[in-house]
């Protein structure tokens, strides 16, 4: 029996790795996954199922066993995406995104609008050519600075740092851990995935969050300093049926003190078993 955590399909653009976690009665959850990631780093599967829903994810170009393409704008996501709803007979879903999988959640929800229910990101960014980068960076940490200086500038300049990043983070990963082993599948084919990622967020992303009608839940953690409390606000306000959390409890960049909790709420109401409150 093939690994349902590794199924291969090929879209329009190319081939894809997903991963079907079930179970197959439950209701549909997509996770668009950070940067570095892949299909695995939502690495709690079974509670999402304990709360009634079957989690899916897939590898961007580039992370994990999907190919590298280079060039890739945030909504290229939307025909990938659209080709594992397909494959899995889905007529709905909801979906998530963190971090750099927020933009990438975001595009689903405008480009497949008549079959996303609901939609929710965490460590959200938000579009630097809509903000400027005086707005977009002004909450940020001093530590962010150079690195947002380097995906700016281009592939060549933040390549170097990129893979310096990975090859340390993979030399400290052990496989029979959990988080080691996501490590070491993210980035199994190289950081060219990643890298890709961070270039993606830094231009137009080829969609208007305007065009985002599903009602969106986004939090937003004011201890947060790599994607701050500004972004997420500048995105409450410009989606039309956007709902804003700001908690020190809220999932992103920033520790929080009970993630099970929070992640119950969250996908509670993705899952459409919660209101938000």
């Amino acid at each position: 029996m093939s690994d349902p955590t590794a199924q291969a399909l090929r879209s329009r653009g190319g081939p894809l790795c997903f991963a079907d976690f079930g179970p197959g009665d439950g209701y549909p959850v997509l996770f668009m996954h950070q940067s570095p990631g892949c299909r695995l780093s939502m690495r709690f599967p079974g509670q999402v199922a304990a709360l009634g829903g079957r989690l899916i994810s897939y590898d961007r170009p580039g992370c994990g066993r999907s190919p590298r393409r280079r060039g890739r704008s945030v909504a290229d996501c939307v025909p990938d995406v659209e080709a594992v709803v397909d494959a899995l007979g889905l007529a709905d879903l909801a979906v998530v995104g963190y971090s750099g999988g927020a933009p990438h959640a975001l595009a689903v929800a405008a480009g497949l609008a008549g079959r996303v229910s609901r939609v929710a990101i965490y460590g959200a960014i938000a579009p630097l050519d809509q903000l400027g980068l005086a707005e977009w960076s002004k909450e940020q940490g001093a530590d962010m600075h150079d690195f947002v200086a380097a995906v700016i500038a281009g592939e060549e300049a933040v390549t170097p740092m990129l893979v310096k990043e990975d090859a340390e983070a993979r030399a400290v990963a052990a496989p029979d851990d959990p988080v080691g082993a996501i490590i070491l599948e993210s980035t199994r084919n190289g950081a060219g995935g990643w890298i890709d990622d961070e270039l993606a967020w830094a231009i137009p992303w080829g969609f208007d969050v305007r065009d985002v009608v599903a009602p969106t839940w986004i939090w937003s953690n004011p201890n947060d300093t790599v994607t701050p409390p500004n972004q997420a606000a500048w995105l409450a306000r410009t989606i039309p049926n956007a709902f804003l959390r700001t908690s020190v409890n809220a999932l992103g960049h920033a520790a929080v003190e009970n993630p099970e909790a929070a992640r119950t709420e969250l996908y509670l109401w993705l899952i459409g078993n919660a209101d938000v409150t």
